[in-house]
């Protein structure tokens, strides 16, 4: 969960999280907070109706949920229980921070096993697959200094002139 947490704040670098131990727990945090987002960590033990619960009580809040498998069957299940966002644990951690924003601006993320199991290998993570002029690194369209590099990282977690000179060392 702390994982997760620090993947949300690529977001929202002002994020703040609730954590709730049972469903009761989750609905009275979600009265007190009025969040932007619900994230569950979903385990076999919960219960679908519990779910359903909670997401009919606050139809306008998106949802995802984070599972160990993402079946045809249980994607079908949670979509129609209000879920927006079925996001499999073992993702890439920058596909489930996008799967995330995507959920959070009131889109769908399924993954694609889900679709057609028999297209799983098809569709397995590609490493190498940026064109060349395009890749983290690349000289041809890098224009900026590896300093200037740091402070665009800071501006876009939306960090402080101030936070940022402090962070990297530097007068404002």
């Amino acid at each position: 969960r702390e994982g997760l947490k620090a993947l949300l704040r690529h977001i929202d670098r002002r994020a703040r999280f609730n954590e709730a131990k049972d469903w009761r727990q989750a609905a009275s945090a979600v009265l007190r907070l009025d969040p932007d987002m619900i994230v569950i960590d979903w385990h076999n033990a919960m219960r679908m109706a519990d779910l359903r619960t909670l997401l009919n009580a606050f139809p306008r809040i998106p949802a995802a949920i984070i599972v160990d498998e993402a079946s045809t069957a249980q994607v079908r299940i949670l979509l129609s229980a209000g879920v927006l966002g079925i996001v499999p644990r073992n993702l890439d951690p920058t596909l489930i921070v996008r799967a995330l924003e995507m959920v959070l601006l009131g889109g769908h993320y399924v993954p694609a096993c889900a679709l057609d199991p028999t297209l799983e290998p098809i569709f397995l993570p590609r490493r190498d697959t940026a064109p060349k002029e395009f890749r983290k690194g690349s000289r041809r369209f890098n224009t900026l200094s590896l300093r200037q590099q740091q402070i665009m990282r800071c501006v876009h977690m939306g960090s402080t002139h101030k936070v940022i000179a402090k962070t990297l060392g530097i007068s404002e």
